[in-house]
């Protein structure tokens, strides 16, 4: 639930203020910001951007962590596309895409995709979307069984529910009956990556 959730962010950013620790400082803020669009406060998430964000501070974006500006490139597409403004989100999307691109961390690249594909989606039509949908999947599907620790494996799954999630939306829209028998047929094989021993709160997450 989001009140679970609230409460390690809010351990957490005080000791990031404290220190100074501007990348952790971002990545609660982003969670937040995250947090504010899942219940349309588009506008506290702005302000939190405009807040916090390399563009908006006096910090020169080449001194910024690439996870960081990757990040909030993101967001700032999620932001445009569900303000309307498809160009503005395509530039953002597309500049997280060519950063993540550059990144170690594989649920990064597989969400840069997806934002990437939702952004195509409304500007240009499904069959744009497609590949990088597919590209999601295939990245997803590498790191299925090794990851480190059932935080991950929860994470590994919200993101991947979404690929296919997006992947049925597109094959939809394609009209593509196999298309979409297909993209069901991968759900239905998915062995997810559960922890073999669950606490109650793990299983609640899940």
């Amino acid at each position: 639930s989001r009140v679970r959730a609230l409460s390690p962010l809010t351990e957490i950013r005080p000791q990031a203020v404290a220190r100074r620790h501007f990348e952790l400082m971002c990545t609660t803020e982003g969670h937040l910001v995250q947090m504010m669009m899942s219940v349309r406060n588009r506008a506290g998430a702005v302000r939190t951007i405009k807040q916090i964000s390399p563009s908006a501070s006096h910090r020169s974006r080449a001194t910024e962590p690439g996870r960081i500006t990757t990040m909030w490139s993101l967001l700032n597409a999620q932001l445009a596309l569900e303000g309307g403004e498809l160009s503005e989100a395509q530039q953002h999307a597309e500049l997280a895409h060519d950063r993540a691109a550059l990144q170690f961390d594989v649920s990064l690249k597989a969400l840069a995709s997806l934002v990437l594909a939702e952004v195509l989606c409304s500007q240009h039509g499904a069959r744009e979307a497609l590949p990088h949908v597919l590209a999601a999947i295939d990245s997803l599907q590498k790191v299925r069984y090794g990851l480190p620790a059932p935080t991950w494996r929860r994470k590994w799954m919200r993101i991947n529910a979404r690929a296919f999630e997006l992947a049925l939306e597109v094959s939809g829209q394609l009209d593509d009956p196999y298309l979409v028998a297909e993209t069901i047929e991968n759900i239905r094989a998915q062995a997810l990556p559960t922890p073999l021993s669950k606490t109650p709160a793990d299983r609640e997450s899940l």
